[in-house]
């Protein structure tokens, strides 16, 4: 889902969100002492998105996908292209020095390839600019969702789809 203009945030701009990789979501991360990265395929192009040790947004890089080791004639099956793309993901951190570990961002939009992350969902951030256009029983529900939420310090991001994260970086749902 496309992220709006003036998304809802209740965090301080200074919170870091944990994020692990998630093969089967199209994206990796890594770390080392110099840089944290999100590497990852996304609208037929692989990605590399750059964060300082810190945790702020440096770069962002488009690379050209060509799939290793398949021949010109087989199909590439969606089990070929995950394959090729954690190899891809292998050789990115290898020549970056990155450790395949959680990573520790502060929050980011890049509109242009619909990634990001935001503090709630789209149904939360509804809510939260136009509680009235809701009955009692679904406004009560909603706060004690948002409330939920917050407690147990979730959070979207975006990779082309809505990812919920939870506290360790791990995707709960999609």
């Amino acid at each position: 889902m496309p992220m709006s203009a003036a998304p809802y945030y209740y965090r301080d701009v200074t919170c870091l969100y944990p994020l692990q990789s998630h093969s089967d979501y199209w994206f990796h991360v890594g770390r080392s002492e110099a840089e944290q990265a999100i590497f990852g395929y996304i609208n037929n192009k692989l990605l590399h998105i750059t964060f300082s040790p810190a945790g702020d947004l440096i770069a962002v890089r488009e690379a050209i996908f060509q799939p290793q080791n398949l021949a010109p004639s087989s199909e590439l099956t969606l089990e070929k292209l995950h394959e090729a793309i954690d190899t891809q993901a292998m050789r990115y951190r290898k020549m970056r020095r990155l450790k395949d570990a959680c990573i520790h961002i502060k929050r980011f939009s890049l509109p242009r390839y619909n990634i990001g992350i935001r503090d709630v969902s789209d149904d939360l951030e509804t809510f939260i600019f136009d509680p009235g256009s809701y009955d009692l029983a679904d406004r009560i529900d909603l706060g004690e969702t948002l409330q939920a939420w917050k407690e147990e310090s979730l959070f979207v991001f975006w990779w082309d789809e809505d990812f919920y994260v939870d506290s360790e970086g791990l995707v709960s749902s999609s």
